[in-house]
């Protein structure tokens, strides 16, 4: 069976309240825990078929971090639209192994 793990954007900047919350990005904090929590879910030895984000500066960023951590090409993370992102989530919320890191 496959499953989903889901991983929220790290700390984001609300410093700048020019940037839209698209543009919003990982405010110091953000760039510490990140790579921190990508190496937390390596020591779990899950096998990662592909790693997906909104397009959105702090989930992209915290994926990048994600996906050097398991040596993946940045260029791979699959980027959705937010709405496409929620209608994913919403399907596979009732057809997925839960994982708490």
């Amino acid at each position: 069976m496959k499953s989903v793990i889901i991983i929220r954007h790290a700390k984001s900047s609300w410093d700048n309240i020019i940037h839209s919350d698209f543009d919003r990005q990982l405010n110091e904090r953000g760039h510490h825990d990140a790579p921190m929590m990508a190496d937390r879910l390596l020591d779990k030895k899950i096998k990662i078929d592909a790693f997906i984000s909104s397009p959105a500066k702090r989930a992209i960023t915290t994926a990048a971090y994600f996906a050097q951590a398991f040596d993946v090409n940045e260029n791979s993370i699959i980027k959705f639209l937010n709405y496409i992102m929620q209608l994913l989530l919403f399907f596979i919320m009732y057809s997925v192994n839960w994982m708490m890191l």
